[in-house]
């Protein structure tokens, strides 16, 4: 994972034992600020891929034989089963944490 190896990267001066705790603490940081800026919005996108999705199949109820819209709605379809197959995956890592 880039984000790991790049925190590690990090140049640290002093004791094997401080420069062990401080890659540590570099990672965690970059852990965090990655999880704030990708899977934080997880929820919103979620809404908003849903949402999108609803207003396109209703569109295609006046127009079903549209074939640009059923090709819209096949990538809306997919992409918001990807995000919720995410989100479900980190529901379950959360769940065996505590």
């Amino acid at each position: 994972m880039p984000i790991v190896q790049n925190a590690w990267e990090l140049e640290v001066n002093g004791t094997a034992m401080f420069r062990l705790v401080s890659k540590l603490k570099q990672v965690k940081v970059a852990l965090k600020q990655w999880h704030r800026e990708e899977v934080g919005p997880m929820q919103h996108n979620l809404e908003r891929q849903r949402f999108f999705l609803e207003e396109v199949q209703k569109k295609l109820q006046g127009d079903p034989l549209n074939q640009q819209l059923l090709h819209i709605e096949s990538e809306a379809r997919r992409e918001y089963k990807n995000t919720l197959t995410r989100e479900e995956s980190m529901i379950r890592q959360k769940s065996r944490q505590n």
